[in-house]
């Protein structure tokens, strides 16, 4: 039984070498380019002028957006920006533009002063979303003596974590420009880009330069081979943006560069990841943190793993021939993870939930533990120490069996043994624990929106503590959310409200309006608890797209609004410390972070 709201739509794409084939209008900081190119060449240039274009939002490492004017000096600081390149008639123009899209100006392919000569492009490769190459007949290098990882390459900087013949990956949200030899600007021509997660070989280095650590790679691609330079990280920041590849993910430390997010500075958030996904999401389960990786069930039914900077396509994690109806992940003793998947056999259609042993790498590995017979699930929840998982059942708006029972049964993880039964009257949809994992808040959904409700248990006397009547969420998305010390319970409704309570006596604090008449899909609280995101469902030209909002959980008042997406949320929470807030959509991986 399939309880998800599905809905297919068009994604973002950030590459194209024939606009013609993918009918969307680009990002406005390409028209900004477009806009300032047709100014400079005195005619009119669109975006099916163009042969190739390429956009991308980073965060640069100081004010002059990794291209410096010569003899001026630049606030070191980091700075967010876009780069945008756009081929036109063979030639590559490359822009930079402010976050606040205020400034533009024109630089160099290297990356040097701009208002350079532009560099015609090579033979134009038939195109995927990648990345642009403009590439010249590589170099002559001499090779350097091969130096082990740990080597530190440039006085006073980060060891090394690569060597030679290592396969590697890239680990920052950026990409890294690929230069012809060792070095930044003039001579060291950029050769190509290192996209998110890319993958490659280290064939030679280190070399210091720049008072940076370089390494020469073989970088393969859908549009070809790229051997260069790229740098390891930023010393200054001690920052690495390269990592070793299999194993557990090295991953960048977000604590030097991200600001937690609160009700202080929600004014300031601002998008700052958006990357397309290689299938369609339709739900995802967050890893435990520290991680930034995640598991994504994909349109397909199917299970994919999500590193933090990429997507890639698994070996099926779950049973082959079952269909996926639901996947929660919990923290494990040991470094690991528990992944829990409620699957439908296609053939028999009996439903089991399956725990498994997830160890993070690029694929994890995971091992099956157990598995567990239910009649049906709505929706799955660990609680946050790893201890428990919760499932919900019963029939909804006439999906299911009307056999199906109405309850929810709590089970020990590290035995299998089921420690609690919850029947209602009601099917029981979506479900939180406490973050003590002490009480257990269920959304009860009994076929009429009216009579809809949220009630809260103790699972130590599995007795109930209140029940609150409201249009209770029905759809299996988290829309639930207790705050990180236990006060406060937020909900999400069917009618576009979010709904937060006193959760130790069910006393109503906050009614606010989130949207006149489409339901609120997501709910989440920032670490600190100072804010509560929520996310709702909004029609917009014949498809549906959601609307993030940020409210102030103490008085109830909205401090900031996310700008929309064009695709629907299909999960919401804050990450590194709650330095991210992260948002993916059916096919792109969105984030906000303080600018």
């Amino acid at each position: 039984m399939q309880k998800f709201f599905v809905v297919f739509l068009c994604g973002v794409v950030v590459l194209t070498a024939a606009p013609a084939v993918y009918a969307q209008e680009p990002p406005e900081v390409v028209n900004d380019a477009l806009k300032a190119l047709s100014e400079k060449l005195g005619v009119t240039i669109t975006i099916s002028d163009v042969s190739q274009w390429y956009w991308e939002q980073k965060n640069f490492p100081d004010a002059s957006l990794d291209c410096p004017l010569p003899d001026q000096t630049y606030a070191q600081v980091q700075t967010n920006g876009y780069i945008v390149q756009l081929v036109y008639n063979g030639v590559l123009y490359d822009y930079r533009i402010t976050g606040n899209r205020q400034t533009i100006f024109l630089c160099k392919p290297d990356g040097g002063a701009p208002g350079g000569t532009e560099t015609p492009a090579t033979a134009t490769p038939t195109f995927t979303p990648t990345a642009i190459q403009v590439q010249p007949a590589a170099p002559t290098i001499t090779p350097v003596p091969a130096l082990p990882s740990g080597t530190v390459a440039c006085p006073g900087g980060m060891p090394a974590r690569l060597a030679v013949g290592m396969a590697a990956t890239s680990i920052t949200n950026g990409s890294v420009n690929i230069r012809s030899t060792p070095g930044l600007g003039d001579p060291n021509t950029v050769i190509g880009l290192l996209l998110p997660g890319g993958e490659f070989d280290v064939v030679d280095g280190p070399q210091c330069a720049s008072g940076q650590t370089w390494w020469r790679i073989s970088y393969d691609t859908e549009v070809g081979n790229t051997t260069g330079w790229v740098m390891e990280g930023d010393a200054e920041a001690n920052e690495y943006w390269l990592g070793p590849l299999g194993g557990a993910p090295v991953a960048p430390e977000p604590a030097t560069t991200l600001i937690p997010i609160t009700s202080a500075n929600a004014g300031q958030v601002r998008q700052n990841m958006q990357l397309p996904m290689i299938d369609g999401i339709r739900r995802v389960a967050f890893m435990p943190p520290p991680s930034s990786d995640a598991l994504i069930v994909t349109q397909a039914g199917e299970l994919a793993y999500y590193s933090g900077t990429t997507a890639a396509r698994l070996a099926t994690l779950g049973h082959r021939g079952a269909s996926i109806q639901a996947v929660a992940v919990g923290p494990r003793e040991g470094g690991s993870a528990t992944m829990a998947t409620a699957e439908e056999d296609a053939a028999s259609s009996e439903v089991a939930i399956w725990v498994w042993e997830v160890r993070a790498g690029n694929p994890p590995a995971a091992a099956e533990l157990y598995g567990v017979s239910v009649p049906d699930v709505n929706a799955l929840m660990f609680s946050p120490d790893g201890r428990w998982l919760a499932a919900s059942s019963g029939m909804i708006h006439n999906e299911g069996r009307p056999t199906d029972p109405n309850g929810v049964w709590v089970w020990d993880v590290q035995s299998g043994t089921q420690i609690a039964t919850l029947p209602h009257d009601s099917p029981a949809v979506d479900l939180v624990f406490s973050a003590d994992g002490a009480r257990l808040a269920v959304t009860l959904f009994p076929g009429r929106i009216d009579q809809a409700s949220v009630m809260v248990w103790d699972l130590t006397t599995q007795m109930t503590l209140f029940e609150v009547s409201c249009q209770a969420g029905w759809r299996g998305t988290p829309t639930l959310a207790f705050s990180p010390d236990g006060s406060l319970l937020a909900a999400g409704t069917e009618d576009g409200k979010l709904l937060i309570w006193e959760a130790a006596t069910g006393v109503l604090r906050h009614e606010i309006i989130v949207s006149a008449d489409m339901p609120v899909l997501y709910v989440t609280f920032s670490p600190d608890g100072s804010l509560v995101a929520a996310a709702d469902a909004v029609p917009a030209d014949g498809m549906r797209t959601s609307g993030i909002g940020l409210w102030d959980a103490a008085t109830g008042a909205q401090v900031a609004a996310l700008a929309d997406h064009a695709e629907q949320v299909t999960g919401l929470v804050f990450r590194d410390g709650g330095g991210q807030l992260v948002a993916p959509g059916t096919l792109t991986w969105f984030a906000w972070g303080v600018f």
